[in-house]
């Protein structure tokens, strides 16, 4: 159970990637804040491995938490959890002060990939 550190490159102007590498069951990414821009798309890929599953997470407070519940984005008939079993993209619902990766089930094949596109006024 680690923490693995986040990777952020600016490709465009007014654009951030944020990346978490090779997460395995029971890690987390470090947290990052991007309270600043509140358009976020994250895709997970990599191999998820035997009940591999990821989430992205979410804290306000001024030292976060991983316990903290998912993300959510808008879907049909409401708000759903970002959790991936396998790979898939998701845009973001809400924007809290931090957010990071949670690979919460695997095996030791698991090696999930999480990039994050972020976009904003003040980027």
């Amino acid at each position: 159970m680690a923490v693995k550190p986040a990777s952020i490159t600016r490709p465009a102007e007014g654009v951030l990637h944020v990346r978490w590498l090779a997460l395995a069951n029971g890690d987390t990414g470090e947290p990052v804040m991007l309270p600043h821009a509140p358009d976020k798309n994250i895709h997970f890929s990599g191999t998820f491995g035997a009940g591999g599953s990821v989430s992205l997470r979410g804290s306000s407070k001024l030292v976060p938490v991983v316990s903290t519940d998912p993300i959510l984005t808008a879907g049909e008939g409401g708000a759903n959890p970002i959790t991936k079993t396998s790979e898939g993209m998701e845009q973001t619902q809400e924007n809290p002060l931090w957010v990071w990766p949670h690979v919460t089930a695997g095996d030791g094949t698991t090696s999930i990939n999480a990039e994050m596109a972020v976009k904003g006024p003040t980027i």
